[in-house]
């Protein structure tokens, strides 16, 4: 037997996700950073050095490039995490230097 709860729950968050999305493409998703553009969103996999996915979004302003971090135990987690923190203040961003500086 189905558990139709649960599939409403599933395609819910789903729903949620495909919202961002639009919303990227719409150049909204980063909130906290006036005159920002979005520039770039991955997710990062869990490794040996990682247990949780990350979501890194990269965005730029007249000002520099910056980038924001998320992060959940899966892809759409961590997606709903970045979508839930840029519902409220925004992803906090920071300027992005190449790793080491």
């Amino acid at each position: 037997m189905r558990q139709v709860t649960n599939e409403q729950k599933w395609v819910k968050r789903l729903e949620k996700v495909g919202a961002l999305f639009e919303a990227l493409g719409a150049g909204r998703g980063c909130k906290s950073l006036p005159e920002g553009t979005i520039t770039e969103v991955r997710l990062l996999m869990p490794s040996e050095r990682r247990a949780d996915v990350l979501v890194v979004v990269k965005a730029s302003t007249p000002a520099g490039k910056f980038v924001g971090f998320a992060g959940g135990p899966d892809p759409v987690t961590a997606i709903l995490i970045y979508r839930k923190k840029e519902a409220g203040s925004g992803l906090k961003f920071r300027e992005e230097r190449p790793y080491g500086e």
